[in-house]
C-alpha cells in the first residue's frame, strides 16, 4: 500500500526541474497540435494530456519552485543571475526593483492590470467576431475586473509612502470592501451567463487562435497567482491581500475559459464530453470566485468596524 502512495506523490510533486521541463515541452507542443494537427491525431491527444498535467503540477508546485528559485537568486548560486543583477544595478529603476519589496509589489499590480486589459480586449473582439455571448461576457468580466484592479492599484499607490495610521487603514479597507461587492455582482452575472450557455450548449466554435491565447494567458495567470500568494502572504496590507484573491479568481476563470475554448474549438466531436465537463469545472470555478469576493467584503467590513471602535 505504501508504494502506490509514494508514486502518487511523486507524480503530483515531481522535482522543480521536471516541472519546468514539462512546461517547456507542453506549451509549444499544444500550440503545434492546435495549429497544424487534427483534434483526433495521436500527437494532439498527447499534447492535450501533457498540457493539462503541466498546468496541474505547475499550480501545485509553483510555490515551492518559486521559493527555491528565490533562494538561489538571493544567494547568487546562478552565474547568469549574478551577471544580470550587476546589469540591473546600473539603472536606478531596475536597481530599485531588486532592493524594494514595495516597488516589486507595485510592478506586479501594473503588469497584472496590463495583461488583464489585453485579454479583456481580445475576448471582447473575439465575442463580436464569432457572435459569441460567452466570449463577450468573459471580455466584459475582465474589463470590469481590470477596473477593480485599477482601484486597488490607485489606493496602493496613494498610500505606499504614507504612515499606516487609522485613516489610511480605513481607506484601504473601504476600497477593498467596495471591490469585493463589485466582484460579487460580477461573479453572479458571469455565473448566470455561463449557466445559460451550458444549458443551451450555445458556446460557439472558435478558431485555434482563441485557444492558443487562452492557453498562454492561463499559464501566465496561474503562475502569477501562485507567486503573488507566496510573496504577499506575510505582508500586512489589505490592498495586496485583495490583489492576491483577485489573482486567484482570475486564474480560476481563465482556466475555465481555456477549457471551453479548447473543447469547443473542435465542435460537435466532443459535445457529450463538454456537457459533462463544463458544468463540473464551471461550478468549481464560480464557487472559488464567489468565495474570494465574499471573503474580501466580509473581512474588510469587519476590519472597518474594529477600526471604528478604537
Amino acid at each position: 500500500m505504501k508504494a502506490p502512495r509514494f508514486e502518487y506523490k511523486k507524480l503530483l510533486h515531481p522535482p522543480g526541474k521536471a516541472v519546468i521541463l514539462t512546461d517547456i515541452i507542453a506549451f509549444p507542443l499544444v500550440v503545434i497540435a492546435l495549429v497544424f494537427l487534427s483534434p483526433m491525431n495521436p500527437v494532439s491527444i498527447i499534447a492535450y494530456i501533457l498540457s493539462s498535467y503541466a498546468l496541474i503540477i505547475t499550480f501545485m508546485n509553483a510555490g515551492r519552485i518559486y521559493r527555491n528559485i528565490r533562494t538561489a537568486v538571493r544567494e547568487d548560486k546562478i552565474s547568469f543571475v549574478v551577471w544580470f543583477k550587476k546589469l540591473m544595478r546600473k539603472n536606478r529603476y531596475t536597481a530599485l526593483y531588486l532592493e524594494s519589496t514595495d516597488f516589486r509589489a507595485e510592478i506586479s499590480l501594473y503588469s497584472g492590470l496590463a495583461a488583464n486589459l489585453f485579454f479583456a480586449v481580445f475576448k471582447c473582439a473575439s465575442g463580436v467576431y464569432y457572435h459569441s455571448t460567452w466570449l463577450g461576457s468573459v471580455g466584459v468580466y475582465y474589463l470590469v475586473f481590470g477596473a477593480i484592479r485599477f482601484m486597488l492599484m490607485k489606493s496602493y499607490r496613494a498610500h505606499k509612502n504614507a504612515e499606516r495610521d487609522r485613516a489610511v487603514r480605513l481607506h484601504e479597507y473601504r476600497t477593498v470592501r467596495s471591490c469585493g461587492v463589485m466582484m460579487i455582482l460580477l461573479t453572479l452575472t458571469v455565473t448566470g451567463i455561463a449557466y445559460h450557455m451550458i444549458v443551451r450548449n450555445d458556446m460557439s466554435n472558435y478558431s485555434r487562435l482563441v485557444a492558443i491565447v487562452s492557453a498562454a494567458y492561463t499559464f501566465y495567470y496561474v503562475i502569477t497567482a501562485v507567486i503573488s500568494a507566496a510573496a504577499f502572504r506575510k505582508r500586512d496590507n489589505a490592498i495586496l491581500a485583495a490583489a492576491k484573491k483577485l489573482n486567484i479568481s482570475g486564474a480560476a476563470l481563465s482556466t475555465f475559459t481555456l477549457q471551453t475554448a479548447m473543447i469547443h474549438t473542435f465542435g460537435g466531436t466532443v459535445s457529450s464530453f463538454s456537457r459533462t465537463l463544463d458544468p463540473i469545472t464551471g461550478v468549481a470555478v464560480m464557487v472559488i470566485m464567489l468565495w474570494n469576493a465574499l471573503s474580501m467584503s466580509i473581512r474588510a467590513h469587519r476590519s472597518i468596524k474594529q477600526e471604528e471602535l478604537k
